[in-house]
């Protein structure tokens, strides 16, 4: 039985003095009504029901409202606070439940934590390897400048007159157009996932366009979320390379 629909029921409960007192008066119908009462408090936040949904109960136990009432606010057996009603018992009966869900949350955050900082590590290292292989590519080509001589680039002024007028636009187009999906935001945050990656500096486009794919345009839930909000940037010296790698970890 799963934890949210469990909670204990001493198999003497009805020698208890006060559902012994419950019973005197009610009979069994009461002692039934006393148990939905507790079958529902125990799906409720906190344990606590709201006194305004008394006409609701009732009619699922085939009573009525006065009786319902009666029996929360005549035995002694729940207690009032403001618009709220809950069991003593049934709060103390369930602590031992609630202090395992708790330490298990607390382990799992914990796992979690663990997994994510080694991912990060991961990714950095080989953000580190691309670098170190660009620069070893680089060293090559400087000592060999005839092998691999790229064509003169434009200037800045040159790409802008060709393009006829800002080189911003030029540079912006380059990036994906997103699908229309990336648009909901009820399952995406594809404009906060834009302005992060311009908070980190990443504008380049292969790298913004390669971390829109691997991320599906800034799908919730997913691993560059993680990434985003666990890694310490300060110490990240490519964070398109680290979040290009640190996601395809996180996917595979």
């Amino acid at each position: 039985m799963k934890n949210d629909q469990y909670f204990p029921h001493d198999a003497t409960a009805g020698n208890n003095i006060k559902l012994m007192i419950l019973i005197e008066s009610e009979g069994a119908r009461g002692y039934g009504v006393y148990w939905y009462l507790l079958e529902f408090l125990r799906q409720q936040a906190g344990y606590k029901g709201k006194l305004k949904m008394l006409d609701m109960l009732a009619r699922r136990v085939k009573t009525t409202r006065a009786v319902v009432k009666r029996i929360i606010t005549d035995y002694a057996l729940f207690a009032i606070e403001g618009e709220l009603f809950y069991s003593p018992g049934l709060v103390e009966r369930m602590k031992p439940l609630d202090s395992k869900r708790a330490a298990k949350s607390e382990q799992c955050r914990r796992a979690a934590g663990s997994k994510w900082l080694r991912m990060s590590e991961c990714a950095d290292a080989d953000a580190l390897q691309e670098e170190e292989k660009d620069k070893e590519e680089k060293r090559i080509s400087s000592l060999n400048p005839s092998k691999g001589k790229a064509s003169p680039q434009p200037s800045p002024k040159e790409r802008e007159e060709e393009g006829g007028g800002n080189s911003s636009v030029s540079t912006q187009t380059e990036i994906k157009t997103p699908p229309e999906y990336a648009h909901n935001k009820a399952t995406h945050n594809l404009e906060g996932l834009m302005r992060s990656l311009d908070a980190l500096g990443v504008r380049d486009a292969k790298e913004v366009n390669a971390i829109l794919t691997l991320s599906d345009y800034g799908r919730l839930e997913g691993v560059i979320w993680q990434l985003l909000y666990h890694t310490k940037w300060g110490k990240i010296q490519q964070p398109g390379r680290f979040l290009i790698a640190g996601v395809k970890k996180g996917s595979g």
